[in-house]
């Protein structure tokens, strides 16, 4: 089911990734380690569970078919 929306409001740590999906989410995760900062928790005793976590596809299939070569704007709201 697909309902419309809003993103929640507030700051994300965002990245550019190109390639392999797990990759960018590590470097994501690593910096968020190397720098101290949280990324918001829909429960905090859950690890990997985000209030928002988006991906915007920035390449047009039709132009490049190749997934591998796609960029993808990763986003990861942050507490505070």
């Amino acid at each position: 089911m697909i309902t419309p929306g809003l993103l929640p409001g507030g700051r994300y740590a965002s990245l550019v990734y190109r390639g392999n999906g797990l990759r960018g989410n590590q470097a994501l995760m690593q910096w968020g380690r190397e720098t101290c900062t949280a990324f918001e928790p829909i429960d905090p005793g859950l690890s990997e569970s985000y209030v928002s976590r988006y991906e915007a596809y920035l390449t047009d299939y039709r132009v490049e078919p190749r997934k591998l070569l796609w960029d993808v704007e990763l986003s990861i709201k942050i507490t505070g």
